[in-house]
């Protein structure tokens, strides 16, 4: 691959994830300390409600943020002005609408889950209104390419709502009511933020008007993307609703806390994602279909090594990141957490593959993969969760995500697009047989965990090729920006 594109694809990847890793840090923070110091009904009844708003700004999205960065990415700017517009007052409209459903349905739909939420639905377009505007400038940034700052301001305000849990800690109690204003001021700082530093007079046409004919063009794009969209938030949050039926706000807290480590993971994810999909996106726009396909094996190879590193962390060490993160009342979801780190790490890696095809420019596909897989998954969830509690949702989700992974693996080929089995594939083999042989073997001293650890690391390194020039690529790049040396070469 180009070397210079790499170098650029390479450092926007390690300052968006710098910024990330700090944000999942302090996000990681602030879920421990809601976990120790609020209630257990109290916080499932917390997540519930922020899967309410997160369903919300989904629906209302109607798939225009990632077309909204495939203008911005690959159209001229008077294209790009048109289509902001459109997709500013789409979005204001949305609002409303949102708005007048809740205050029509809110108390019915929502005793439908737990009666004790039905006085908070005043907080749902609040919360809506400013989930959906800081996600899409989010976009915004991403389709200007401006990594550093959408990393900056995610660590500004992972890092505001860690301090304001901690005041309210010491000044008052971790309420219901005050978890859901500590997320208004943690979201409206983080709009105030992207206001300063978005160019919107540039991506704004005068009085922010459009010619409608921009219409067609932008929803036949976006409606693909808005299914996918759609059907993800299903697959991510269908199971709290599915569990605040059938068991109670306990079984809330305890699911959503244990999922709440693979979901920075797959956060962090993000800071790669945001840099790969228009990276991707302009190397198929330019023809440069060679270096497209390199960049995808390189991306799905080096991520399954890395992110089923992280499987066997938590697996060998599941007790003791439960309680140093949760805290000992939350030992019974251990079990539970493994299975959602595996199921994540699935999730991400189809979602790699999903994103490679709407660069493609094959975004049915991937919204068929996604109708299949999230159908699957909630008819597991009806099944077994009623029978294993939150336990089933686990399962349920493996089961999606390795479905979801193979379809796109069939689609990717249908596009021209090989994806390298024979190296993608060995992560998948080391993981297995590393934490089956773990399993069966059952001795749980420190020193052998830790043996078994490295274990992994050292056949990645030996085995997979990518891993080893990743590293020595890094290393290349260290050194040459110290000693001011030639141009690395990949």
């Amino acid at each position: 691959m180009d070397q210079n594109f790499v170098k650029k694809f390479l450092k926007a990847s390690i300052s968006t994830s710098a910024g990330t890793l700090a944000s999942v840090a302090f996000h990681f923070l602030s879920i421990t300390l809601m976990a120790r110091f609020t209630t257990k009904e109290a916080l499932g009844l917390y997540f519930l409600i922020i899967a309410i708003a997160n369903g919300g700004k989904i629906l209302s999205s109607l798939g225009l943020d990632l077309t909204l960065v495939q203008f911005l990415v690959s159209e001229q700017q008077d294209i790009q002005q048109q289509t902001f517009a459109a997709v500013m007052w789409i979005r204001l409209l949305t609002l409303v609408l949102f708005t007048a459903v809740v205050y029509l349905f809110g108390s019915f739909v929502l005793s439908q889950f737990d009666e004790n939420i039905v006085p908070y639905k005043w907080s749902l377009p609040v919360l809506f209104a400013l989930m959906s505007f800081r996600e899409l400038f989010f976009y915004i940034l991403q389709g200007l390419q401006n990594f550093r700052s959408y990393a900056v301001i995610q660590t500004i305000s992972a890092l505001l709502k860690c301090i304001l849990i901690g005041i309210f800690i010491f000044s008052s109690s971790l309420d219901l009511m005050t978890l859901i204003n500590i997320e208004f001021l943690t979201l409206g700082s983080s709009l105030l933020l992207q206001f300063w530093v978005i160019p919107f007079k540039s991506l704004s046409p005068p009085r922010l008007l459009f010619d409608t004919s921009i219409l067609p063009r932008i929803f036949r794009f976006g409606l693909p993307l808005y299914a996918n969209s759609t059907l993800s938030y299903i697959s991510n949050y269908g199971a709290v609703f599915i569990i605040s039926v059938f068991l109670s706000p306990l079984g809330i807290a305890a699911y959503e806390v244990a999922r709440k480590i693979p979901e920075g993971l797959a956060r962090f994810f993000n800071s790669f994602r945001v840099v790969y999909f228009p990276s991707l996106s302009s190397l198929f726009a330019k023809g440069d279909f060679k270096n497209g396909q390199k960049l995808v094996n390189k991306s799905l190879t080096l991520l399954a090594a890395g992110t089923f590193a992280l499987v066997l962390f938590s697996l060998l060490f599941r007790r003791e990141i439960v309680i140093f993160v949760f805290s000992d009342k939350y030992l019974e979801v251990q079990t539970t957490f493994v299975v959602l780190m595996l199921s994540v790490c699935f999730h991400l890696l189809a979602g790699t593959m999903g994103y490679s095809l709407v660069s493609a420019g094959h975004p049915k596909q991937s919204m068929i993969v996604n109708i299949i897989a999230m159908g699957l998954e909630l008819l597991l969830s009806l099944l077994l969760i009623p029978q294993v509690g939150y336990f089933g949702a686990a399962i349920s989700y493996v089961v999606m995500t390795l479905l979801s992974q193979v379809m796109c693996y069939f689609y990717l080929r249908q596009a021209g697009v090989d994806i390298n089995l024979s190296v993608y594939l060995r992560p998948f083999i080391l993981l297995g047989v590393i934490s089956t042989g773990y399993l069966l073997i059952g001795y749980e001293a420190l020193l052998f965990r830790i043996a078994v650890f490295g274990v992994y690391v050292t056949l990645s390194l030996l085995f997979i090729p990518e891993c080893r020039r990743a590293i020595n690529f890094v290393l290349r790049l260290v050194q040459e920006r110290k000693l001011e040396t030639g141009p690395v070469r990949v």
